[in-house]
């Protein structure tokens, strides 16, 4: 089990990454923020890399746990994507610094990171499209593939991901537009 100073450590570097750019981010500032002096930090991570790395995981953990928890949840496979997908941009813009911090992460990776950040994020991608192709399979969409509406799917999130970092409370924001298409899509192009 890890200690306080460990998770103080993680909590205050995962606020000050959501904020930040990798760069604008110090060990100093992180020490100021967790209450520990600099080498306490250095004892648990092996530099900043490492405690910015060290937070992806958890904080896919989070996200993929709340799509688990949408696709287990009432309704029909087209309401359960929906409300993943709106719960999503609900908690975006509620601004949990896990999200915001994983979007750079994934998104915006440092320079110095982006080959490890890429490949965990491959990793990700390749899960969540996995599980979504699997939970669509009933659809039975005519002319997509079911891995294709999967990575359809990601893509409206992806765009959806994309606006909301430019600022939340925007009514009726593109990326929702996208939705009809994408339930016509899994309709196999019938009319809903």
């Amino acid at each position: 089990m890890e200690n306080d100073g460990f998770n103080a450590i993680q909590l205050a570097a995962l606020g000050l990454f959501a904020s930040n750019s990798y760069e604008g981010v110090s060990m100093f500032s992180i020490s100021e923020a967790a209450g520990v002096k600099k080498p306490t930090i250095y004892s648990h991570f092996t530099g900043k890399s490492g405690l910015y790395l060290s937070l992806i995981g958890p904080c896919i953990r989070i996200e993929s746990a709340r799509l688990r928890e949408a696709l287990e949840g009432a309704g029909g496979v087209m309401d359960k994507l929906r409300a993943y997908f709106d719960g999503f941009c609900e908690r975006f813009c509620s601004d949990p610094p896990y999200l915001r911090f994983l979007m750079r992460a994934l998104r915006l990776p440092p320079p110095e990171l982006r080959e490890r950040t890429e490949r965990i994020c491959e990793e990700h991608y390749s899960v969540m499209e996995e599980t979504l192709a699997s939970f669509m399979a009933p659809l039975a969409p005519k002319k997509l593939s079911v891995s294709e509406l999967a990575k359809a799917y990601l893509s409206l999130l992806d765009g959806a991901q994309l606006e909301l970092v430019g600022g939340c409370g925007k009514s009726g924001f593109k990326a929702r537009c996208l939705w009809p298409l994408f339930e016509e899509a899994a309709a196999g192009g019938r009319a809903s």
